[in-house]
């Protein structure tokens, strides 16, 4: 038989609340005797029913202590080494089952066990030893405990091997003696029994509720105690969104109270969380006293009058509008919106600036708008401000009034044209001459009239002197530039829609190394009929259907073979080819004094040509034909130029 030692621990946790101070600590022991093999507690074993009445005793006091917290005891067993393993085992969580139930029912309480079997308890052993001198072959019994595992598994099966060297050592002397003298001391039962006392945390808030502020807003603050010393910080939130922007500490709370936009008292309610209370503190703020406030109290006018909205803010939320008045007939209407105060000023037709006072009455009191508006300035007004003259000399007069009758006055009356001169100026008008104009070209003046620092300008033209209407045209075929055969030519209008037309073109290029040869001259002439309506407006421009004839001789060569016109040597009627058609064109303004003329010419083309070819640097003759050709003969794209009086475009920049 052997016994077991079991250790009882009484666990105590904190309360529920997690924050609560520990304010001491007690601790209860009980030492619990079984027999030899045995399973039940008998409390008249030894001193076993005194010591356990003692510790029930004492943990009922504890347990009815609302500041003591445990939930759980946990039980420790362990045994002496003699026994087999699960032999141990068993006798040991019986043994814990005992002593459980025992306090269960002396205690009377629900209680949560832990029960743990620690084995043979080698270091407790292990102590016995190094504190007793006397024991047999004390070193090499300590080397045994210290250096033989206490379990190996050998062939799938635990062997215990360190208790199976300590009954070996020395033939068994040792063992024999550790189990009469040591083995009673491992064969006991503890329970130990730990109790807290803790101080239940609370917030005290130390600022008075409920506090109040001003309409105008402000940044308060809770200030509060707490009954332990941690570091917890309340949460805390507002019923209201005016009071806003809380920052909670770990000894007091701040926010903010936004203005009351209202003329009405508030209140409202802070929450506090802290130590699952909630605390409320009340903050009330006083209503605004209405007031109205202008965007100005002052506005300057032009004499020409104007309408205007002067804004306007409250410092309340309401319906309420303000009344405005004046005594100012020239204060035309005055309305009161949302938006603002309108009102509308009159022209003031005279030159003294005058003044008058708007009147604003809202929430019982009068406020004032000064009203300004300036005279109209001093200022002539002349009777004509522009004036057109035929190319004659003549003489003119323009008057002028003022809007000021009690000035008189004068103009200064200049031009820089020195055809306009011997300004006169009176009380009420102003005279000058107009010399007379023998350009062809009309002409244009300013005058310019200076009073009252105001400049103000009449504006003059003169007709060009009458000319004998001529119309002439110089021509250029841009085609034939472009095919290096330069032209000139001219045009000459001769009245009732007919107009004659002649050019003339001549290139002479060679290069004989290359045996190149490029070489045309001749000329044309036409009669042209002018018609639709851009004719009627001015000779020269728009349709034409005309008669061409032609004269031309030539010499190409770009190679080998060449052709020539004519026969070699001859005068120019014999080697020259002539040219009859029918023409139409259209001449289309493009400046004042620039056309473009757009012509396509066809008919018969007759005339000898002779081909040859060059050897040895000579042309040599190989044959004579005649060209016979009906077909387009001439493309014109030519840039005129008109020239002669009353000859030019008038909607190209030419006379209005």
């Amino acid at each position: 038989m052997k016994k077991v030692l079991l250790v009882l621990v009484l666990s105590i946790l904190f309360p529920i609340v997690s924050h609560a101070q520990v304010d001491r600590e007690e601790t209860r022991s009980v030492l619990v005797h079984f027999r030899q093999g045995a399973v039940t507690l008998d409390e008249n074993y030894m001193d076993n029913k005194a010591t356990l009445t003692e510790f029930a005793k004492v943990v009922k006091a504890y347990y009815s202590d609302t500041t003591a917290h445990f939930r759980q005891i946990r039980v420790v067993s362990s045994a002496s080494p003699e026994g087999g393993k699960a032999l141990n085992a068993r006798l040991a969580k019986q043994r814990a089952e005992a002593i459980t139930n025992w306090i269960s029912r002396e205690i009377s309480a629900n209680l949560d066990y832990a029960v743990e079997s620690t084995g043979i308890d080698w270091e407790l052993l292990i102590k016995l030893i190094e504190e007793r001198e006397e024991v047999p072959y004390r070193e090499e019994v300590l080397d045994v405990l210290h250096n033989v595992p206490a379990i190996v598994v050998e062939g799938g099966k635990e062997v215990e091997k360190r208790y199976d060297a300590l009954r070996a050592l020395r033939g068994g002397a040792p063992y024999r003696w550790i189990y009469a003298n040591l083995f009673p001391q491992m064969r006991y039962a503890s329970a130990r029994c730990e109790f807290w006392w803790e101080t239940i945390p609370e917030l005290l808030i130390t600022s008075g509720s409920p506090v109040r502020y001003a309409a105008e807003g402000a940044t308060g603050v809770i200030t509060f105690d707490k009954n332990v010393v941690d570091n917890v910080v309340p949460t805390v939130r507002s019923t209201d969104g005016w009071v806003d922007k809380l920052i909670p500490t770990g000894k007091d709370i701040t926010f903010t109270v936004a203005p009351n936009p209202t003329a009405e008292q508030r209140s409202t309610t802070i929450v506090v969380e802290c130590y699952n209370k909630t605390y409320e503190f009340v903050v009330e703020q006083y209503g605004v006293e209405p007031e109205l406030t202008l965007s100005k109290y002052s506005a300057g006018h032009p004499c020409e009058g104007a309408t205007e909205t002067i804004p306007f803010a409250k410092n309340v939320v309401d319906d309420v509008l303000p009344v405005a008045t004046t005594a100012a007939d020239w204060i035309e209407s005055i309305a009161v919106t949302e938006e603002g105060i309108t009102y509308t000023v009159a022209e003031n037709p005279t030159t003294e600036p005058r003044k008058t006072t708007i009147l604003v009455d809202c929430y019982g009191k009068t406020q004032e708008i000064v009203v300004e508006q300036s005279g109209v300035a001093p200022a002539i007004t002349l009777s004509k401000y522009s004036e057109e003259y035929p190319s004659e000399a003549t003489t003119d007069t323009i008057g002028y009034t003022r809007n000021d009758e009690n000035d008189d006055t004068k103009p200064v009356v200049t031009s820089d044209a020195k055809w306009i001169d011997s300004f006169v100026v009176a009380d009420d008008s102003f005279t000058y001459n107009v010399a007379e104009n023998k350009s062809t070209d009309a002409r244009t003046a300013t005058i310019l009239v200076d009073c009252y620092d105001d400049v103000q300008e009449v504006v003059v033209a003169q007709a060009a002197a009458p000319c004998r209407p001529f119309y002439m045209a110089i021509k250029n075929n841009m085609l034939y530039d472009l095919a290096a055969v330069p032209n000139l030519g001219a045009e000459f209008y001769l009245g009732k829609k007919f107009s004659i037309a002649a050019n003339y073109m001549h290139a002479w290029w060679k290069k004989e190394e290359k045996s190149f040869y490029w070489r045309y001259y001749g000329a044309d002439a036409s009669i042209r009929w002018w018609f639709g309506k851009p004719s009627r407006i001015k000779p020269l421009q728009g349709h034409h259907l005309g008669v061409n004839y032609q004269i031309l001789t030539y010499d190409f060569q770009l190679g080998k073979t060449g052709i020539m016109a004519g026969m070699p040597g001859d005068n120019l009627a014999a080697r020259a080819n002539h040219i009859v058609a029918l023409e139409y064109g259209y001449s289309l303004p493009v400046a004042k004094r620039l056309n473009l003329d757009f012509s396509i010419a066809g008919g018969y083309h007759w005339g000898l040509f002779e081909e040859y070819e060059t050897v040895d640097g000579h042309p040599v003759w190989q044959a004579t034909k005649r060209r016979q050709y009906f077909g387009p003969t001439k493309v014109e794209i030519s840039l005129v130029w008109l020239i002669g009086c009353d000859n030019y475009n008038k909607d190209k920049g030419g006379k209005r």
